[in-house]
């Protein structure tokens, strides 16, 4: 028996081609997601990944079985059963039978495959079809999976159907573009690939994605593909594109780095901030930020916060491409795997170099406010010039921490200025430099200007601005990089600067001179206080030295002097009227005017005490009253002060005695007076009277008047001394006794 193999189709060839493809492709997709899982880490995007991957392993597994078998002509028909016989050439009878086994075999291998086939497409997130069509027209399913049902909800049963029947499925604002690629794919005889949402609610819309591969067979197309539901992974790219959105956008710097600290993304926000592009940064360590400014400590605690999965916060002074200088504060996180393993490093870090310039600006402000209340209260204390220049400078540098600061004063003949107090300067920078008001080289700096145009003056960069060439080497080398310089004036007119200096540049802003120039405004209001001080002192010393020469005076004056208020009570007397009146000191403070006269209608003297406080002054006598009842006659001279809420000033003069005096001369003249008219009437009974009879009438006059003084009392009041009595009456006798000479006075013709 012959058996006939000719064009016997090569099955078990053809599904071990197939198979090794599928476990290759399978293999490929797995790692690739898997890989790509790893590197993006999108939320429960792995298995619709896998899912898509094996479902186009499947198809193409398919397409590739068929393809191997129609070309081995396993497509043509097999006969199973054996030919009638027939003669051959010697009259024998031949028969020929087929071996059918590989065709059971393979027949076997078709549907167990398909078996398979159709257990993967219920089990793929996705619709699985076929699509033929003939001559270009005739568009219809040959075969859909059960998903149809479930995501376009059509009858996986109702095969056959036309194709443009799912275009009603699709969103309206889609459809023509779902209707345009399909007739692309067809007509260009491509594959084919779409994306677009179906028919449903605006809020929550459902996403396919279509994609199906071309085989071509005379002029029929088939078409192999799927349509898988990606809504769950729109949601999750419209996510992560909001989140990609945020981050390009974003105010602050995003680094990501792997573990071992490699930057793999920057935004454009470190681009901006830092000047290194994403190509630049890519591949770096973020140490190409470093400035030496941060400590060790800082960046070791950080990188045990981090690898030990934990978030860290922080502060880096770092350095720009440039070289310039900024603040960021930074919050770092790990970014962790499945199995908790630490892949990757996420840095968000703003940019605080202005927050932390006005930090600096509020604690310098602070610190000059501090400065301020300080002198405030040294104004009080300090004595001299000298002292308050020595606080100012002390009290300067100990609250504001500034470099060096001191005082200088304008010498107006010679124009230097010269520093009269300093705080600061340990190093000796201004034993080093000197400085002038005029306009030589050493007068062009902030000093020399500022008393030149009474103004402050500012150089935020003393060590560059060409003006400070004189002053440059020695401000480097002791680290002074801004001054500030600002007038002090006394009553008006610039006397002397007060100068500050600061080790960074930038330091002195428009609050920072504002608040300076109170400081200098202290220190001037001070230097007037102090000179106002000073007259204020002479004046006193001077008021002390003529208020002693004036108690000197009233002390030993022998006239009684008292004070007294507005109300006429004593507030002071001398010696003179305290022994004239009897009273002790303390007594006599405790009475009043009234108190102390000796009146008979009290009232007269408050009508005199305020006729003094109309007039400003007076001159009168009074009887005053002693402490043992004795009356004297007074002379007032009272004058008011109406200061210190008024004041009676009065001078009292004893004139007893001179009131005695006054009355006997009046006397005497009285009796001279009489003795004249006694001689004219003499005279003019007798024509002449002898010379030697005037001497009798003067010892008469004499007589006379010494009587007449003994009725006149001495003391209102006070009996005359009993020696007074025999002195005068002594007195009188002498003259009684007082005899004419012989032939003085002749007598008078006719008297006895």
């Amino acid at each position: 028996m012959i058996a006939s193999r000719n064009r016997e189709p090569d099955t078990r060839r053809a599904l071990m081609i197939s198979l090794t493809y599928a476990a290759a492709a399978t293999t490929w997709i797995v790692v690739t997601e898997w890989g790509l899982e790893l590197l993006v880490n999108p939320a429960h995007s792995l298995g619709w990944s896998i899912g898509k991957g094996l479902l186009f392993v499947a198809v193409t597994t398919l397409v590739l079985f068929l393809s191997l078998r129609t070309q081995t002509g396993a497509s043509r028909p097999l006969k199973d059963e054996a030919q009638k016989p027939r003669l051959d050439s010697n009259g024998s009878s031949v028969s020929t039978e087929l071996d059918v086994t590989r065709r059971k075999r393979a027949g076997a291998t078709v549907v167990e495959s398909e078996r398979r086939f159709r257990s993967l497409a219920r089990n793929i997130p996705g619709v699985v079809f076929q699509l033929r069509v003939t001559a270009g027209k005739a568009y219809c399913f040959d075969y859909l999976s059960p998903k149809a049902d479930e995501i376009f909800g059509v009858n996986p049963s109702l095969q056959g159907a036309d194709w443009r029947d799912l275009g009603a499925l699709v969103h309206p604002d889609d459809r023509s573009a779902f209707l345009a690629s399909v007739n692309g794919a067809i007509t260009r005889r491509a594959d084919w690939e779409f994306e677009g949402r179906l028919a449903g609610p605006e809020d929550r819309p459902r996403w396919f994605q279509g994609l199906s591969s071309v085989l071509e067979d005379g002029d029929e197309m088939l078409f192999f593909g799927v349509i898988l539901d990606i809504t769950q992974r729109k949601r999750i790219e419209e996510q992560l594109r909001k989140l990609s959105l945020a981050v390009e956008h974003s105010p602050v710097s995003v680094v990501i780095t792997d573990r071992e600290g490699s930057i793999e993304y920057v935004n454009p926000k470190f681009t901006e901030l830092t000047g290194y592009t994403l190509e630049e940064a890519r591949g770096q360590n973020p140490r190409i930020l470093k400035s030496g400014y941060t400590s060790d400590d800082v960046y070791r605690k950080m990188w045990e916060s981090i690898t030990s999965g934990q978030l860290w916060h922080g502060e880096f002074q770092n350095k720009k491409k440039n070289g310039e200088l900024y603040w960021e504060s930074a919050s770092i996180s790990p970014v962790l795997n499945e199995q908790g393993a630490v892949t990757h490093f996420v840095a968000v870090k703003e940019n605080i170099t202005e927050s932390k310039a006005r930090e600096r600006e509020i604690e310098r402000l602070n610190r000059l406010y501090a400065t301020l209340c300080g002198l405030n209260q040294s104004i009080v204390r300090v004595k001299s010039r000298e002292e308050l220049f020595r606080e100012v400078c002390r009290i300067t540098v100990a609250h504001a921490g500034f470099e060096v600061v001191w005082v200088g004063w304008h010498d107006r003949e010679t124009q230097e200025v010269c520093p009269v107090a300093r705080a600061g300067d340990s190093a000796g920078y201004l034993d080093k430099i000197k400085v002038y008001a005029d306009d030589r080289p050493e007068g062009g700096g902030p000093v020399g200007l500022c008393i030149r145009s009474a103004k402050p003056c500012i150089f935020d960069d003393f060590v560059h601005d060409p003006r400070t060439t004189p002053w440059r080497v020695a401000a480097i080398a002791h680290g002074l990089l801004s001054v500030a310089a600002l007038p002090i004036q006394v009553n008006g007119e610039v006397c002397g600067a007060f100068v500050v200096y600061a080790g960074e540049k930038g330091v002195f802003q428009d609050k920072e001179v504002a608040l300076l120039q109170e400081v200098a405004a202290t220190i001037s209001f001070a230097l007037n206080h102090l000179e106002q001080e000073e007259k204020r002192q002479r004046a006193e010393d001077s008021l002390r030295e003529r208020e002693a020469q004036y108690r000197a005076v009233i002390e030993t004056s022998a006239d009684g002097f008292t004070m007294s208020d507005a109300e006429g009570r004593f507030l002071e007397a001398n010696d003179a009227y305290i022994r004239r009146s009897g009273y002790s000191r303390d007594e006599l403070l405790g009475m009043r005017i009234p108190d102390v006269l000796a009146l008979e209608q009290p009232q007269e003297a408050e009508v005199r005490m305020a006729q003094v406080r109309r007039d400003g002054s007076a001159l009168f006598e009074s009887l005053h009253r002693s402490k043992d009842g004795t009356v004297w006659p007074g002379e007032v001279n009272v004058a008011y002060w109406p200061n210190a809420g008024g004041r009676f000033l009065s001078f009292v003069r004893d004139v007893h005695r001179r009131n005695r005096s006054e009355a006997l001369l009046r006397t005497r003249l009285q009796l001279s007076d009489l003795a004249s008219r006694a001689i004219s009437m003499s005279s003019c009974r007798r024509p002449s009277i002898p010379r030697s009879s005037i001497p009798a009438a003067g010892s008469a006059i004499c007589t006379l008047s010494m009587r007449n003084s003994k009725a006149s009392p001495s003391r209102p009041g006070r009996p005359i001394p009993s020696a007074t009595k025999d002195r005068r009456r002594s007195r009188g006798n002498l003259c009684r006794s007082t005899k004419p000479a012989p032939g003085r006075i002749a007598a008078t013709p006719g008297r006895p």
